[in-house]
This record gives C-alpha cells, sequence and structure tokens, in this order.
C-alpha cells in the first residue's frame, strides 16, 4: 500500500535523484526549456498551469518509485493573483503571498521599465496570527494566579521572539489584531482576580499611564508589558553587492545590523555607537581603514573595560592621542609623536 510523504520529505530540491524541476519545450522560441522552480520545501513556482501540472506528474513518479504518494488534502495548486479553484493567494513559512490588480502608477515593473500591473503585498498569514494569539492565550490561562510581573515577563518574552520576524512585511493591522486579542485575555485575567471588585477598580490597578501612552499593563514603577504595534515595521533593505556577515567589514555590517552576532563584538558596538566615525577626527571610517579601540581613562589610572569606558580611533588618531596624552603627564607642551598611519 502507498504511504503519505510526511515532514520528513521536505528537502525534495532541485538536486534530488534529477527529479526537484520539470523541464518542458514553449512554443514560439525552438529548443528553450522553462523551468519550474522546486524550492527546498515542497513547493513549486511556475508561471503557467501547465508548468506546475508537469511538475505534479514529476514528483508523482519519483515517489511512487517509493512506495509513496502526494496526500491530496495537502497538495494545492493556487494562484497568486487570480482565483483558482476557490482559492487565491499562497501560504508559506507564516507568509501570506497576494497580488491584486492596480493602477500604473502603483503597479509594480518589471526591471524599472515595464509595469506588471499588479502589486505585491506580503502579510502575516491568518493561520500564524491565529497560532500566535493562542499561544498568548494559553500563557495567560496557565499563568492565572502568578502574579503582573510574571505574567508581563512571559508575554513579553513570546511577543519579542515573534514580532521581529513579520516586521519587514505589511505586518500593522496583524499587530493591532493581536494587541486586541491580548487586551481582551488581560481583562478576563484581571477579573478572574478580583470578581468582586468593579471595572474601573480593576482598570486603576493594573493599567496605568507610561510616556505619555495611556492604558499600559503594568506594574507600578516596575516592568510594563510591550505592545505588538510598538515593534514598528522597517521595510527590508537588500544586502549592498557581494557583502557577507564573514567578509570581516564590521563597519557595513555594524550599521546594518544590530542583533547579529557578528556585529556583538565590542569593535562593532563601538562603531555603532560612534555611527561608523572617529572619535577623535570625526572623520567616517572606510573599508580597509586601520581600527584600534582606545581607553578614555587608563587601566593603571582605574579605568575599566566597558564600552563606556573605550572609543574606536583610527591607528595614526590613537597614536597621536597617546602621545599628547603622555606628554601632558609628564608636563611637555609637545603635540604628539608621528603616527603609524600618519603621512
Amino acid at each position: 500500500m502507498a504511504r503519505t510523504p510526511s515532514e520528513v520529505l521536505v528537502t525534495i530540491g532541485p538536486d534530488s535523484r534529477g527529479a526537484g524541476c520539470a523541464q518542458r519545450r514553449t512554443s514560439g522560441f525552438a529548443g528553450k526549456r522553462e523551468r519550474a522552480t522546486a524550492l527546498a520545501y515542497p513547493t513549486v513556482l511556475c508561471r503557467d498551469l501547465d508548468g506546475i501540472t508537469a511538475a505534479r506528474a514529476v514528483v508523482e513518479r519519483w515517489l511512487g518509485d517509493m512506495g509513496l504518494h502526494l496526500s491530496p488534502t495537502k497538495t494545492r495548486i493556487t494562484h497568486t493573483l487570480d482565483p483558482y479553484e476557490g482559492a487565491v493567494g499562497l501560504d508559506f513559512l507564516g507568509f501570506a503571498l497576494r497580488q491584486y490588480r492596480v493602477g500604473r502608477t502603483r503597479a509594480g515593473r518589471l526591471k524599472g521599465k515595464v509595469s506588471t500591473g499588479f502589486m505585491v503585498r506580503i502579510t502575516p498569514s491568518k493561520d500564524a496570527v491565529k497560532r500566535h494569539i493562542a499561544d498568548l492565550n494559553a500563557t495567560v490561562r496557565r499563568m492565572r494566579a502568578s502574579t503582573q510581573e510574571a505574567l508581563i515577563a512571559a508575554l513579553n518574552t513570546q511577543m519579542r521572539a515573534w514580532c521581529p520576524y513579520y516586521r519587514h512585511v505589511l505586518c500593522v493591522e496583524a499587530f493591532n489584531d493581536c494587541d486586541h486579542a491580548v487586551y481582551a485575555m488581560l481583562r478576563r485575567w484581571s477579573r478572574r482576580r478580583h470578581p468582586n471588585k468593579s471595572a474601573r477598580w480593576i482598570a486603576n490597578r493594573y493599567w496605568h499611564e507610561s510616556d505619555g501612552q495611556r492604558w499600559c499593563f503594568r506594574v507600578p514603577d516596575g516592568i510594563r508589558l510591550i505592545r505588538h504595534t510598538a515593534m514598528h515595521q522597517e521595510r527590508y533593505i537588500k544586502v549592498r553587492g557581494m557583502a557577507s556577515p564573514y567578509d570581516g567589514n564590521l563597519i557595513y555590517w555594524s550599521r546594518r545590523l544590530r542583533t547579529h552576532w557578528a556585529t556583538g563584538s565590542p569593535m562593532a558596538c563601538l562603531l555603532r555607537r560612534q555611527q561608523g566615525r572617529c572619535s577623535s577626527c570625526g572623520l567616517t571610517f572606510r573599508d580597509g581603514d586601520r581600527l584600534e579601540m582606545h581607553h578614555i581613562v587608563r587601566p593603571a589610572d582605574g579605568g575599566t573595560n566597558l564600552d563606556s569606558n573605550l572609543q574606536a580611533l583610527h591607528v595614526h588618531c590613537h597614536d597621536q592621542l597617546t602621545a599628547r596624552q603622555q606628554a601632558e603627564r609628564n608636563g611637555s607642551p609637545r603635540q604628539g609623536l608621528p603616527s603609524r598611519g600618519a603621512v
């Protein structure tokens, strides 16, 4: 009996026994072949229905050799612009991909010239939002007897882990829905703890004003619950050229990233704090510049290695600054010695 492929088969790709892509001849161009792209997940993308049908036949033959078959309930053919078999759009890795027909001024362009006639909208999928709200609700129910501070800490951890994944797409509407659902959960949580108190008393007990923002679920003079909408939407900026976190260009990556492992070094933190400028000369660091860290207060004088006591300098600026400080300690009016990088 044929079996149904499970999550083990998500590695089906372009190089899997040569069955990851289907080819077919196209009319008008003799000998030209069109490929249906197969991603690392069980998803096939193609321009027309014929290409998808050919790719599906290839996958079915490949699975049949192993005694497997595609699940009818889990296999779906859809179009991102026009409805097909009652469905439109694609949900992939928690994102909903849709295309909408719009006017010429709002439509996308191919190579910046030819108008496509539609625009692409990528949003958090409805299922992803429902799962997130269900997880938050489960946390609130599990912590019905916990303190307000413990509940806020648990919810903040979940929201800080979920929001950054979707902040680079159209997420404002989904974040607003999540905030509304969280407020309803917290109202039920607070009423359960004080069934004999009025709604005004409960609101004054758990919701306060913070930084000019009203209705903040917080502990007085303590931790506060963050909001989904507080993590503002950020447009994704493509990586410049062939740049890579492994190329050692901390100047570029410290500006681009804030939480990447490659920008967590002391030098990268200083570059980010100084906005890529030398603390001595004020010039912007360039690729290839030699940099050094300088202690504002010397360790010999009680200085520490904390970021607040460090600054990033050019090598020649560091030499000149060290020479001036040494001359001042010695009571000499010299302006400094020639540096290694000076010309």
